[in-house]
């Protein structure tokens, strides 16, 4: 429960930004700048919130379906500026 609550919050940071950057420019920070910050809170929630969802595999295995949502939800986070990264650099 609080490793998806960190990863909700952390998606929610990212996709703020995002929908910032989109429909209101003006409110949103420098994009360089903005984005490292962007990255910075998303990391803050998303390294505690992938160590509480490691910590929820038991030794059955019924157990690994419900953890491993809350892993992906957190892992994805970490990945999310090596993704945007490549976005940037596709043709348009």
């Amino acid at each position: 429960m609080k490793s998806m609550t960190l990863a909700a919050m952390g998606w929610g940071v990212w996709w703020t930004g995002l929908v910032l950057a989109r429909f209101a420019p003006e409110l949103a920070p420098d994009f360089l700048s903005g984005r490292t910050l962007i990255t910075a809170l998303s990391v803050v929630c998303a390294v505690p919130g992938l160590l509480l969802a490691l910590s929820t595999i038991r030794a059955k295995r019924s157990w690994l379906p419900f953890a491993a949502v809350a892993i992906f939800a957190n892992a994805s986070l970490l990945v999310m500026p090596w993704l945007i990264e490549d976005f940037e650099n596709l043709p348009k």
